[in-house]
């Protein structure tokens, strides 16, 4: 029965990135966590069959004991109280769940799986992350599902099955630098790691034609951290990769427009939108995931930051969404979140190991930064198929300390 836990929830990790947010009309984001709903009724089963309960109440207890999820409960409570004043009570509360899962994800990867079966969820990011990426090279030579293009060009942009090219880029960043660290892996096949080197290759093309500017900012600090920590000797791998970006002249074009005052308007327009909200409701803001929905009123009231053509807007930027949503307190408490798992990486650099899992992590502590960089200028902590695998990592990341299960 634990196989099937573990096999289930591996087939969760599988299929968020992969099922359509919509088909044909049709909401399907929910069903991702049906099957984790699911995984939970049967390890809770298992538990009660075997007449251990008091094995899930130790669990629970050491689980809940450690500062960074009681920080991700609380968090998780402040989402759910804004309900209660929040105009879209409705969008609230899913919004709340939705994070729940998150904790709900982390607590199967930190009670529940031994260093074997956190292998086989190392094994699917790989595989998804494949297959994702051979779907948006697809993508970009039929235009089969991309419907997105720059706004000053006629390019065509990728999203694969991630709903926005933003979405993709910073999940094939997120992804590539754990890939690049577990290329070094010791006593793993041939097989495995040229399957990972592909990956990361098809990662990096996939960035590029995404064309998602947050995500090559990420990417370009990743790059920088990769020879700080490994030494120059990365540069051989690295060189090549930065060319690959570079190849196409409709990414070298989106690099220049990082700086672009014209391409930075919009953002610059919408965080001022969201900084009125934080002006206006400091303490608790305007509920969990209402930002879009007090888009249209605050335009209204400030039509200078109003962008032509677009009713409906997301702040683009995570930290400037809980400051405007969930005010100054889940502001600070959002912050603690962040400075733990920044303290739980410094914890791991000084005793990292040699194993497919120690590789893996270092790989995530290498892209944390840029990561949270990126969220300036994206709401990527809070798009499910990029922050579910974020969440999963910092999971790993967290039960290093705990070698074993005590399922």
């Amino acid at each position: 029965m634990k196989a099937l836990i573990n096999m289930l929830f591996c087939i969760y990790i599988f299929l968020i990135p992969l099922i359509p947010s919509e088909i044909n009309g049709k909401n399907y984001s929910n069903f991702t966590q049906v099957i984790l709903f699911f995984t939970v009724i049967i390890y809770l089963f298992v538990i009660i069959k075997s007449k251990n309960i008091n094995r899930l109440k130790q669990n629970f207890i050491e689980f809940i004991s450690n500062k960074f999820y009681i920080a991700l409960i609380v968090f998780f409570a402040i989402m759910a109280i804004s309900a209660i004043y929040a105009t879209d009570k409705t969008l609230a509360i899913k919004e709340s769940i939705r994070f729940f899962s998150y904790i709900v994800t982390m607590y199967m990867i930190s009670e529940c799986f031994d260093d074997k079966e956190k292998e086989n969820i190392i094994f699917t990011l790989i595989f998804t992350t494949f297959i994702v990426s051979v779907l948006g090279i697809i993508q970009y030579f039929t235009g089969i599902g991309a419907d997105v293009f720059l706004a000053t060009e006629s390019k065509l942009r990728i999203q694969a099955t991630l709903d926005n090219p933003n979405t993709l880029g910073a999940f094939e960043v997120l992804m590539f630098f754990p890939l690049i660290s577990m290329i070094r892996t010791k006593n793993r096949s041939s097989f495995f790691r040229v399957l990972t080197g592909i990956t990361a290759i098809l990662a990096v093309i996939n960035l590029a034609i995404s064309l998602s500017r947050s995500a090559l900012i990420g990417f370009g600090i990743g790059l920088m951290l990769l020879v700080i920590i490994f030494g120059r000797k990365m540069l051989f791998v690295l060189i090549p990769l930065v060319g690959v970006v570079l190849a196409l002249p409709s990414t070298l074009s989106r690099i220049k427009q990082i700086s672009d005052s014209n391409q930075n308007d919009s953002r610059v327009k919408i965080w001022n939108i969201a900084m009125k909200m934080v002006k206006e409701h400091p303490i608790g803001g305007v509920g969990n995931g209402n930002f879009i929905t007090n888009y249209p009123k605050y335009v209204k009231a400030y039509p200078q930051f109003k962008e032509e053509g677009v009713d409906v807007f997301p702040s683009h930027n995570s930290y400037l969404k809980v400051g405007s949503e969930l005010g100054i307190i889940g502001e600070l408490n959002f912050i603690i979140i962040l400075l733990l798992i920044l303290r739980e990486a410094f914890y791991f650099i000084k005793n990292k190991g040699e194993s497919l899992n120690s590789h893996f992590i270092e790989g995530f502590v290498v892209v944390l930064i840029p990561f949270l960089v990126m969220n300036c200028f994206d709401n990527i902590l809070f798009v499910p198929k990029v922050a579910t695998f974020f969440w999963i990592m910092v999971a790993m990341l967290f039960s290093y300390r705990k070698r074993k299960s005590t399922f």
